[in-house]
């Protein structure tokens, strides 16, 4: 399975300088943000969720009817603002208008997704640029240190998707220390260990380790009164895609979010 969306690319010289300018302004980042790179840009059209791998060649075939003939297109930005609220921020956004040369495009794309039974999102076009996201659970900094950190508690948490598990795991917290996460599928399939060695602990702060490869992790732990932000970098492998590793961390992240907060 892997986790797709289907998006037109943007490129924009003003919507680059405004987000420079918000990536450097203290006061607006305090270190909150996860910036998204230019080159990433993208006009979202449907979110599909976990699709099957053999699946994927036929959607590109779908996509392709849709657009045959479409050209590049010139639309202007139109505001900023934050999804889903102001009290509640998560997505750091610029709007966008004179859009409507996809939107014929868009229907016929929608009406074969429907024809060849693919599952997706079909909520009305929202046309904007996702220029940073915000990871904030609401659970206090030390809870949160708790729920990362302890055995019992990662492998409750600790998956990427629904089909795989931690079944064990095992932490020396402590600079020096090693920690240990068995990683499975559901069904047996596949496993690896996943190990390390911790550089840097700061209690409710800060944690810093190499993999066993010799790549480096790095996780913050915000207090945002009583809330925490986790802002978790990591130097990606060459296997793999830097989306798709990203992708797998966000869902990890979001999982961790979902069971901290059932915590309190």
């Amino acid at each position: 399975m892997k986790r797709l969306f289907i998006g037109i690319p943007v490129h924009s010289g003003t919507a680059s300088e405004h987000a420079g300018r918000w990536r450097n302004d203290h006061q607006l980042n305090l270190n909150r943000m996860s910036w998204a790179k230019p080159e990433n840009w993208h006009i979202t059209l449907f979110f599909l969720g976990d699709t099957p791998v053999l699946q994927i060649a036929l959607l590109k075939q779908l996509i392709n009817e849709s657009f045959e003939g479409a050209h590049p297109l010139q639309t202007e930005l139109n505001g900023a603002g934050v999804f889903p609220d102001e009290r509640n921020p998560k997505v750091l956004w610029l709007g966008l208008t004179n859009i409507q040369p996809l939107i014929p495009a868009r229907n016929r794309l929608g009406d074969l997704l429907k024809q060849s039974a693919f599952d997706f999102d079909n909520k009305p076009l929202k046309p904007h640029l996702t220029i940073a996201r915000i990871k904030t659970i609401h659970v206090p900094v030390d809870t949160v240190w708790n729920l990362w950190t302890s055995p019992e508690h990662i492998t409750k948490w600790n998956s990427a998707s629904d089909d795989w598990h931690t079944p064990c795991a095992e932490n020396d917290l402590k600079a020096g220390g090693s920690f240990l996460s068995r990683m499975e599928a559901k069904d047996s399939s596949f496993g690896f260990d996943f190990t390390g060695v911790y550089n840097e602990v700061k209690t409710n702060e800060l944690i810093v380790y190499a993999i066993a490869d010799g790549r480096k992790v790095h996780i913050s732990f915000i207090p945002v009164g009583n809330s925490t932000t986790i802002i978790e970098s990591f130097e990606a492998e060459d296997t793999h895609s830097v989306e798709l590793q990203k992708n797998g961390l966000q869902s990890i992240l979001d999982n961790f979010k979902r069971y901290a907060e059932s915590k309190i």
